[in-house]
């Protein structure tokens, strides 16, 4: 009997050595998760539960030395999705491909990837942006976005440059005050459950963009005007390979107006060889060369 005893006093001691072992496993374990990796996991669950919409910035605008205005930017939607929202990706492909003019297995590999944000189309017209708004599609959204736009088609595109899909400076004048008229983006901050879906009157925070600043060139619009026909002349009379006028103030130094031809359109600069914009003839070819001696 005295030996049942001791061995059930012992089990028992044993029993609550285990536990007390394990208490203080679990407790070390929180005190772990809380004080050394809290700041971390808070960071992450932040993370999860907040999506971010970029707002792009308006671009500043280029004017003329008398402040009439070259270059501007309008307001375009461009469409992204949360792929986790998307519900019958497939129907849904099928649906929104042909309205944007895009392939639907494209359409359907976007809208499935493994990823809190996609851009789905940037910068539709707003036709398209409308047909894809009365559908309602859970998962799909709108940014409004600024679009470049050059007012006068066929003014000194070499001089003002072009911008690309995300706005950025690719060539000219764009290209080289990049810094000085992008401006600084904004966000928006949206908070959704574990299921992905959106609080109502959750945490919304709205960061808004800085807008870009204004460059004021030395050209006079007029007297550009008058240079771009004076080549469209020579053009239709000599037919050149290549076709240069530079008006310059002689007391100052300014280029009062600068042309080149071939030229483009820097609103469908995609459309033309890659040869006609990607050098300023006016300043590449800054002497006439002798034909080589035979």
């Amino acid at each position: 009997m005295k030996t049942t005893n001791i061995l059930v006093r012992r089990r028992i001691t044993w029993l609550f050595m285990i536990g007390a072992l394990l208490l203080s496993l679990i407790v070390f374990r929180l005190a772990w998760i809380q004080f050394v990796r809290g700041d971390e996991l808070r960071q992450k669950g932040i993370i999860n539960r907040m999506r971010d919409v970029p707002v792009e910035a308006k671009r500043g605008s280029i004017l003329d030395r008398n402040g009439n205005e070259l270059v501007t930017s309008i307001s375009a939607d461009s469409i992204y999705v949360i792929p986790s929202h998307v519900k019958k990706p497939d129907e849904v492909a099928a649906q929104i491909a042909p309205i944007l003019d895009m392939d639907e297995e494209k359409v359907k590999n976007i809208i499935t990837k493994k990823s809190r944000f996609e851009w789905l189309k940037r910068k539709v017209d707003f036709e398209t942006s409308h047909r894809i708004k009365e559908l309602k599609i859970d998962g799909i959204g709108f940014a409004e976005e600024s679009k470049r736009h050059y007012k006068q088609e066929a003014l000194a595109p070499h001089i003002l440059g072009f911008t690309g899909t995300d706005n950025q400076g690719l060539m000219g004048m764009e290209a080289a005050f990049e810094e000085d008229l992008k401006g600084v983006p904004g966000r928006i901050v949206i908070e959704h459950d574990a299921a992905g879906r959106e609080i109502p009157q959750a945490l919304h925070q709205y960061i808004p963009p800085t807008q870009g600043n204004n460059l004021i060139l030395t050209l006079d619009q007029t007297i550009q005007h008058f240079v771009e026909r004076e080549l469209d002349k020579i053009v239709m009379t000599y037919n050149p390979k290549i076709a240069v006028i530079i008006v310059m103030d002689p007391k100052t130094g300014e280029i009062l107006a600068l042309g080149n031809r071939p030229t483009f359109n820097p609103n469908q600069w995609r459309d033309v060889p890659q040869s006609v914009w990607d050098r300023n003839p006016a300043v590449w070819y800054n002497y006439e060369q002798d034909p080589p001696s035979k």
